[in-house]
């Protein structure tokens, strides 16, 4: 066929919405209905046995969380409510696709006993210049402002690609805190409401480049850059009920920013039809400052506390990665390889208190940090056939880690060092050309981060405070899974049994005293059952659905208590296409209430509804979005013994959004057939 008959035929041909892999699943986002709109964290919500927290701070993947987040096949070290802000301000429609591993195989890090998403971005728009432009702009409390552009190149034996996007969004919120407790014989209640006006705005660009040295040879380089100032002012009451009731007026003035860059060279090199290697080099910085400013003003006797509180944690993590592959025949193949990870991380906590407009130094609150972990690895992967249907993986992943925690008053308060094997097995039998089965085994491991073991601290109101657990120990969990596909519909039972699981945000009660802490727990013992079951159902040319069911089952042993729950999630998406080329699409969530630790999250909803209208002779695509139709809240509640806490986050909701996407380029309207260089030799190793 000649390259101008390619010119001229357009490829409609819609993209399935999922590929099982026998150790993960594929969703397709470009050119799916997933990915028509909206930013990256919202396409995670839609995706089945994915579950997205409503304030945008943690994930789950059938009912297990501690997950690790890949962006284009690499691991991205920071705090995942800092990396949740940068997927809410990555635009949908630069991603490729998404895929999910509830077992990683053993080429992955052992951390992350919940799984691991990796999310890949579009490298390739086409032969020639290729791009489009995004503008939007949304009201729900507030405005919401959006502008993106990508561009690509492609010609010959290089790709280049990039892309630049800005994220303003002011969302007010409500916050109430509320606490019943039992200190020398008397029931103290605490009642705190807060109304916060946060302006987040975000950043995120990307820049990168393959190059075919020649065609068993590829060299990459890509480099990210984000950078988001969140600034927020906070007014609020407390009320404390005793005998004598006391009245609080709260005041906080925060301006913080997060930046983060990161850069990887790659090369692959295939030696021949059966010998590559293949190295990774990565550098992520990440730094963040927080200064907040409290006002505490008693108004019983006048009196008013006033804290400057300043926190500074830069980051800093090398890695590299070598890796060799050989084929025997044309059944099986062995994989090879090291990775060595160093991460180097500072807290800085300044307390003040103000007092005649002059700072004193509160030294119990302020602390100098240190943290230092490195972690060494090596792996091996066996893939073979196993007579015509069948396909077997076995994976062996050794990791030697080591951890310092330091602080300047104590010198070193925490110090680990762990040697450990992680074995994965993987089987996929093939039944039919619609059916096929698998069995997947992995171990894992689930290790405190700086930022769980660190000592800081965070206010949220003058009795209520945020912590580090310097005690916090790994948890190890051992993962089962089985899965039936039949055509379109995929059908999952996964096990998880977990020692030390950590259960983050939990509720402390402190003895005798009215302070109430939010810290990261152990629990003993935790098993889950999970449930999955995605069934698409086309009603119509013009009108089909993709529907998702989970429903767990958690039991846990936490100190001398008990508990188990059953708890549940239903999702529905529904598309329906209209004529003059208008797509309408409308999405709803339900969550159920569930047990984590000793806190019961509350259940909540999402409903969102979308139209999409295509110009074809402009190559533009019309927007409009109605997001979080029925609210937007979210609440937990505590109870230890007679002590009981209540926390809720109503969030804002009711946002209409309008967008405008303009594509330019040869691209336009047609599929690119050529992956990356470097994605390309890597596909054929497989």
């Amino acid at each position: 066929m000649s390259d101008h008959r390619l010119e001229e035929v357009e490829v409609v041909a819609s993209r399935p919405q999922f590929v099982q892999q026998i150790d993960h699943i594929m969703y397709n986002i470009r050119g799916t209905p997933i990915g028509i709109s909206g930013s990256a964290l919202e396409v995670l919500q839609r995706l089945p046995g994915v579950e997205v927290s409503p304030d945008g701070t943690s994930l789950a993947i059938n009912g297990r969380s501690e997950i690790g987040i890949l962006m284009d096949g690499k691991l991205v070290r920071i705090p995942i409510s800092s990396l949740l802000q940068i997927l809410s301000s990555t635009n949908a429609q630069d991603i490729e696709s998404i895929d999910v591993f509830e077992n990683p195989p053993s080429q992955f890090d052992a951390d992350f006993s919940g799984g691991v998403i990796n999310i890949k971005r579009i490298r390739k728009r086409g032969v020639g210049v290729n791009g489009s432009i995004l503008l939007g702009i949304g009201y729900g409390d507030k405005d919401k402002e959006k502008v993106g552009v990508n561009l690509g190149y492609q010609k010959d034996r290089v790709n280049l690609f990039g892309d630049l996007n800005y994220d303003r969004n002011h969302t007010p919120r409500n916050f109430i805190n509320s606490s019943r407790q039992f200190i020398g014989g008397q029931q103290v209640e605490l009642y705190t409401t807060t109304y916060r006006d946060p302006v987040i705005t975000g950043y995120t660009g990307r820049i990168g480049l393959d190059y075919d040295l020649s065609p068993k040879l590829a060299m990459s380089f890509i480099a990210n850059a984000y950078t988001n100032r969140f600034v927020q002012e906070t007014v609020g009451h407390s009320l404390r009920s005793i005998v004598g009731d006391s009245e609080i007026s709260l005041y906080s003035d925060e301006d913080s920013k997060r930046d983060l860059f990161s850069v990887n060279f790659n090369t692959v090199w295939k030696f021949d039809s059966i010998n590559a290697f293949s190295w990774d080099v990565d550098y992520l910085y990440y730094y963040n400052e927080a200064p907040i400013y409290y006002s505490n003003s008693y108004e019983k006797d006048g009196t008013l506390e006033e804290l400057n509180v300043l926190k500074e944690t830069p980051v800093n993590v090398l890695g590299a990665n070598f890796q060799y592959s050989r084929r025997f025949g044309s059944n099986s193949s062995l994989t090879f390889g090291a990775k060595f990870t160093k991460s180097m991380m500072t807290n800085n906590v300044i307390v003040d208190s103000l007092k005649d407009y002059v700072n004193i130094r509160n030294e119990m609150l302020s602390e100098y940090s240190e943290y230092d972990e490195s972690i060494f690895a090596m792996y091996g992967n066996f893939d073979s056939k196993l007579g015509k249907n069948t396909d077997l993986k076995i994976g062996l992943r050794y990791e030697n880690s080591k951890y310092d925690l330091t602080t300047k008053s104590n010198n070193k308060l925490n110090s680990k060092t762990m040697d450990e094997l992680f074995p994965t097995l993987f089987i996929n039998h093939k039944m039919s050309t619609n059916s096929s089965a698998q069995f997947s085994y992995g171990r894992r491991v689930n290790r405190p981060t700086y930022f769980d073991l660190a000592p800081y601290v965070l206010f949220l109101d003058p009795n209520t405070s945020s912590f580090g657990n310097i005690n916090l120990k790994s948890g190890f969990s051992n993962n089962l899974n089985l899965s039936y596909r039949y055509r379109s519909y995929l059908f999952g039972l996964s096990y998880s049994t977990e020692k030390d699981a950590i259960a983050r945000s939990q509720t402390v009660f402190i003895e005798d005293e009215e302070d109430i802490v939010f810290t990261s727990l152990n629990i003993d013992r935790l098993n889950t059952w999970s449930l999955n079951m995605n069934i698409p159902i086309k009603i119509t040319k013009w009108w089909n659905m993709q529907n998702n069911v989970q429903l767990s089952f958690l039991d846990q042993k936490m100190a001398s208590m008990k508990t188990s729950d059953w708890f549940y999630t239903a999702r529905t998406t529904q598309n329906v296409s209209f004529p003059y080329d208008i797509l309408g699409q409308l999405f709803i969530a339900y969550n159920s209430e569930r047990k984590l630790g000793i806190s019961t999250l509350n259940d909540f909803q999402r409903v969102n509804l979308s139209l999409e209208k295509e110009i074809k002779r402009w190559n533009s695509t019309f927007q409009v979005s109605y997001n979080t139709i029925f609210g937007n809240d979210f609440s937990r509640e505590s109870m230890q013994g007679s002590n009981y806490a209540y926390l809720a986050n109503n969030l804002e909701s009711r946002v209409f959004r309008f967008t405008f996407i303009k594509k330019f380029g040869k691209n336009t309207s047609k599929n690119s057939t050529r992956e990356s260089s470097v994605s390309d030799i890597e596909r054929r190793l497989d």
